[in-house]
């Protein structure tokens, strides 16, 4: 049930029966444990503005979803001052209100996680179509997966950047050269986006880095031709 609740514009925090919420940066919309309330502000003449002040909401959509909170996604120090906890939140309230089934949520689901890491669902297949994006004089990027290139013209031969990804000992990754490999290797058509990633090690001085175990290559160059 909604209750209209008149509010001090100079009020630091509201409080809700015994439970006190302060505002947020994210203007008025405020938190309180897990209901998502809405804020109004009274005027002297007793008209409301923007709508009712609810201290009950019984839709599950205007819920903050648990693990986000225990994370603390939604907290003014977290990344982004809890933007990042909100905008994944309305995503949820998305798809929450899309009523799938178990089977389409994860069918769903995948194929989204896909498309927001700039993966394609059908294979490259390399032809011109494809290569309408010219950056440079002579190099082209590949129109659906910005991680595939050509250089020297539209009949050169087309490369992945993200082929390899080095991994140190600590668990970090990057890309670029190791031991005269590159990251970037030549792909072969029809083509779907694979990355390997391959461990390196320092040597004894630390000052450069090697590859641990070279029988991993074989897996990539099955797969990818050597970039020269």
């Amino acid at each position: 049930m909604s209750r209209l609740t008149k509010i001090n514009m100079n009020m630091k925090n509201i409080k809700i029966g015994d439970v006190e919420i302060e505002q947020t940066e994210l203007g008025l919309d405020f938190y309180v444990k897990n209901r998502y309330v809405k804020v109004c502000w009274i005027n002297g003449d007793g008209t409301e503005s923007l709508g009712k002040f609810l201290d009950e909401i019984k839709n599950e959509k205007f819920k903050r979803n648990n693990e986000l909170v225990l994370a603390g996604l939604f907290d003014k120090d977290a990344d982004y001052g809890g933007m990042t906890g909100k905008a994944v939140q309305e995503l949820l309230d998305v798809f929450a209100k899309q009523g799938h089934s178990g089977f389409s949520a994860q069918l769903t689901a995948n194929i989204f996680r896909k498309i927001i890491k700039g993966e394609t669902l059908t294979p490259l297949t390399g032809e011109d179509s494809e290569w309408t994006n010219k950056i440079d004089k002579n190099v082209y990027q590949n129109n659906r997966c910005s991680a595939l290139f050509k250089d020297g013209g539209v009949d050169s031969r087309a490369y992945y950047l993200d082929a390899i990804v080095w991994r140190g000992e600590n668990g970090h990754t990057f890309t670029g050269t190791v031991e005269g490999i590159r990251s970037r290797q030549y792909v072969k058509f029809p083509f779907t986006q694979k990355t390997f990633y391959v461990d390196v090690i320092r040597d004894e001085d630390k000052s450069i880095y090697k590859i641990k175990d070279r029988l991993r290559l074989k897996e990539v160059f099955k797969y990818y031709d050597k970039y020269k």
